[in-house]
């Protein structure tokens, strides 16, 4: 009798726990689920995951269920709230939601592959390859007279002429930054919200196009409002190739700070722009007088571009191989501006706008020391200035025609042997094979989280199994090549320009009459 009660009593003690046990683990089910909901949507419009990716806090996932890792989402909101300078909580809190809905840019604060987080000022990595740069203003804002922003502007560049090397000349041809006011969806992949939260964003070099949201009330010198002169000063920087800073304070902080009536740029954003462009000679005496904002400038008349000398051809008659329909090539990179390498089979020719330069092709070997008899992909770093050669699992690094070093990746992610690669205007690294794209994190020698990704969820009619690939430094376009033909592919509108595909013969080699590529 007194065992069968003493294992009743175990009985009942054992399912006592397993009642409380399950108890704990719906509880526990539950909270999950009230997180889970809490990552989905912040209260903020854009919603946290959706905020916290855009930035560059979160990677981009291609789930359709918006699933987030919970310690990648904590984490992520502890490097938004450093950046923010509010409390580090990891946590969604009230005053993290809070700053998520500010008046800020529209540029990223960061690059999630970089695993140093936020930092002081940052030089993204791009700059432009002359001094006199251009400026003019596509259209103006309804809340200020177009005199009271043409001023604006120009206290804007000044601010940086101040500071650096650089002077800022209006026009009305071509212009090197062109400044426009939109709304919502305008055309460049980067839509505005409406009043509040985004303001503005530009381009970095070179390419610098700079735009306002309209929804926005712009001000001049007054409290109330936006005021358009230091937003055009911090989007200007981005222009000249600065990214966001963590100091509290400076003007290329990611948040609009207010009106200062005797605003200045402060010191960590000289030591940035002149990190890039060095300081502004001392052996200019005469101060730039302050311009008249009531008309243009008069613009001196441009002379048309000589004719492009047609490329001396062999004499012995025959065509060159590279003439042909059947070359291909390997890969392409861009060293300095409109100068490229492209790849095929053992060999190496180097091309300028007016086509193949004297004296290549050469033996890959002859050019870059060590490398593999053959190609798979080549990107110049604008980040670096480091050149890099992919094949299979293999990169090769070589800073000018230095060789440096040869690394194998064992990233499982890696693709098996890179068709093509490309450098980003942001200074990211793009590797392309079959049907997918891959960042290649340069500082880690891997592939950077949520990726890869297919190929035409971004560079929308830009077939699988890519060749070469490059991205202009000069224009808008990005090149992808495949057989005898080559796509161009305009990264304002995200699609392949019309007339393309082509024949790379003309265009590239300098075979024939040269024409526009």
């Amino acid at each position: 009798m007194h065992v069968a009660s003493l294992r009743l009593t175990v009985h009942v003690l054992w399912l006592i726990y397993f009642v409380n046990l399950a108890f704990a683990a719906k509880k526990l089910e539950g909270e999950e689920e009230v997180n889970s909901r809490d990552i989905r949507s912040s209260g903020n419009a854009l919603g946290s995951v959706s905020f916290l990716q855009k930035f560059g806090y979160l990677p981009k996932t291609n789930r359709s269920d918006g699933y987030v890792d919970i310690s990648s989402f904590h984490r992520a909101l502890r490097q938004f709230q450093r950046m923010a300078h509010i409390p580090v909580t990891g946590e969604l809190d009230a005053k993290t939601r809070e700053m998520m809905r500010a008046p800020r840019c529209g540029m990223p604060d960061m690059d999630n592959s970089d695993p140093r987080g936020p930092q002081q000022f940052r030089a993204q990595g791009s700059r432009w390859r002359k001094t006199d740069l251009t400026w003019k203003v596509i259209n103006y804002s309804p809340d200020l007279s177009q005199g009271v922003q043409r001023r604006a502007f120009y206290q804007a560049f000044e601010h940086w002429s101040k500071v650096t090397p650089l002077t800022f000349r209006e026009t009305r041809g071509t212009a090197d930054i062109v400044i426009q006011f939109s709304r919502y969806n305008h055309g460049d992949g980067y839509a505005f919200d409406g009043r509040g939260g985004i303001l503005a964003h530009a381009f970095f070099p070179e390419n610098g196009d700079t735009h306002f949201d309209e929804d926005e009330t712009w001000t001049d010198n007054t409290d109330s409002g936006t005021n358009l002169m230091i937003v055009a000063t911090h989007e200007f920087g981005h222009a000249l190739g600065l990214s966001h800073s963590e100091v509290r304070g400076a003007l290329m902080a990611p948040y609009y700070q207010g009106f200062e009536r005797s605003f200045a740029l402060r010191a960590d954003d000289i030591r940035g722009i002149q990190s890039i462009y060095g300081p502004r000679r001392t052996s200019v005496v005469t101060r730039r007088p302050v311009p008249r904002v009531t008309y243009l400038p008069p613009v001196r008349p441009t002379r048309p571009p000589p004719p492009r000398p047609r490329p001396t051809q062999p004499p012995t008659g025959r065509t060159p191989s590279w003439c042909r329909d059947s070359f291909k090539f390997d890969a392409i990179m861009e060293v300095s501006s409109s100068v490229y390498y492209v790849f095929r089979s053992h060999r190496v020719f180097k091309l300028n706008e007016r086509g193949l330069m004297r004296g290549y092709p050469k033996p890959i070997k002859s050019e870059f020391p060590n490398a593999p008899k053959n190609v798979g992909a080549a990107v110049h770093s604008t980040r670096t200035r480091y050149s890099y050669l992919f094949k299979g699992r293999y990169v090769w690094r070589y800073y000018g025609n230095r060789f440096i070093s040869k690394t194998e990746i064992r990233d499982r992610l890696y693709p098996r042997s890179p068709q093509a690669g490309l450098v980003w205007s942001n200074g990211n690294i793009y590797l392309f094979y079959n049907s997918y794209y891959y960042q290649f994190d340069e500082r880690g020698q891997r592939i950077a989280p949520g990726y890869p990704r297919s190929i035409g969820s971004y560079w929308r009619g830009i077939p699988s199994n890519v060749e070469a690939a490059v991205l202009s430094v000069r224009d808008r376009y990005t090149y992808f090549f495949k057989g005898k033909n080559y796509f161009k592919y305009d990264n304002y509108r995200r699609a392949v320009v019309r007339g393309y595909p082509r024949s790379k013969a003309s265009s590239w080699m300098g075979c024939g009459r040269s024409t526009p590529k």
